[in-house]
């Protein structure tokens, strides 16, 4: 992919800005042409790659986020991943956005910022991955961590988000697992994102 300039930055706000307004967003759908073809090209724009494949483009629209769409592309060994989101006219890699997308749908009332911050991972960073709500066998084996419900906990004024991740398969004869932690300040910026305590458990 081509990195962009502070340049043709400004032009890809004027484009995105400019298609958003003649498609309109309550016209724009996911699954549907012309909102999807048209994503993609804003996609193409901002990142400098064409698909040559358009079913290679991945766009999810999260259920708890207004006008946010999670853009990414396939792999064939590791399906769709999260890349860059929409968020109304706004185009760019996801933890550059997310305060931007939790402003725009409730973050100014503080008892709406756990909920909102755990929807994110979710549904946003994890959009085309497997966050477990229950763990499952392979959890209750010798030597492996202790699963634990998604959890969001409060430390100094900050936000952090612990979800466990099943990986997809890929080549192996094994289910694969890490802890999947965030951290979002109280303006709702994403301050790191890290994976821990991975395993894997063969069948």
């Amino acid at each position: 992919m081509v990195e962009n300039t502070p340049m043709n930055l400004e032009s890809i706000r004027v484009f995105v800005a400019l298609a958003i307004s003649l498609i309109g967003f309550s016209d724009v759908s996911a699954q549907e042409e012309p909102g999807k073809k048209k994503i993609m090209e804003m996609y193409e724009l901002y990142t400098g790659y064409t698909f040559s494949d358009p079913s290679d483009f991945c766009i999810d629209e999260p259920k708890s986020f207004h006008e946010v769409f999670v853009l990414g592309s396939f792999a064939s060994d590791l399906g769709c991943s999260s890349e860059h989101v929409l968020v109304k006219d706004n185009l760019g890699e996801i933890d550059s956005l997310s305060s931007m997308a939790f402003k725009a749908n409730g973050w100014l009332d503080p008892l709406k910022r756990n909920d909102l911050a755990l929807k994110w991972v979710m549904e946003v960073l994890l959009a085309w991955s497997n966050p477990l709500a229950v763990g499952n066998t392979d959890f209750d084996k010798d030597f492996t961590p202790t699963f634990h419900p998604p959890a969001v906990n409060n430390v100094n004024g900050e936000i952090q988000v612990v979800v466990w991740v099943k990986r997809p398969a890929g080549m192996t004869r094994a289910n694969r697992y890490y802890e999947f932690t965030v951290l979002f300040d109280e303006a709702g910026n994403t301050l790191s994102k890290r994976r821990d305590s991975a395993f894997s458990a063969r069948y």
